[in-house]
């Protein structure tokens, strides 16, 4: 039995009722962690991440940032399992922080640990061809 008052316009109501509660509560997802990125070109790269074991993602949240630029691109996919993304449309020998969130169903993890990284010149993309391994990128703590 619950006991409520409710107060309305200055009168007192008491209502006797019974009731039941069921209180669902769901996680959200952790950061995703290990964020690296690889295939970096002057224009594009690939970044990719890893995500805690029993944690339930439905997409995920991308956001990239010119170092040193207020402005912001936000990439969300949703109904995704991949783990990694494709940055495109990037400058040449311009410095990017990223971020990764996972999107679970009861809501938006928090950011990952930041990835800062450069692209290349065009001309450092020739003379490095066929060194497929990352470049220019490390974690800020």
């Amino acid at each position: 039995m619950g006991r409520f008052l409710v107060y309305l316009r200055s009168t007192v109501l008491l209502f006797f009722t019974y009731f039941n509660i069921c209180l669902i509560t769901a996680d959200i997802p952790a950061a995703p962690v290990n964020v690296t990125v690889r295939h970096l070109q002057a224009n594009s790269a690939v970044v990719s991440w890893e995500v805690a074991d029993g944690d339930a993602v439905i997409g995920y949240a991308i956001s990239q940032q010119k170092k040193d630029v207020r402005m912001l691109r936000l990439i969300q996919e949703v109904n995704t399992t991949s783990r990694s993304c494709v940055l495109w449309d990037l400058e040449e020998n311009t410095e990017y922080i990223v971020h990764v969130q996972s999107i679970g169903l009861s809501g938006v993890s928090p950011v990952s640990d930041p990835i800062t990284f450069r692209t290349p010149k065009e001309a450092e993309k020739s003379a490095s061809k066929g060194n497929s391994g990352p470049m220019c990128f490390n974690r800020k703590a």
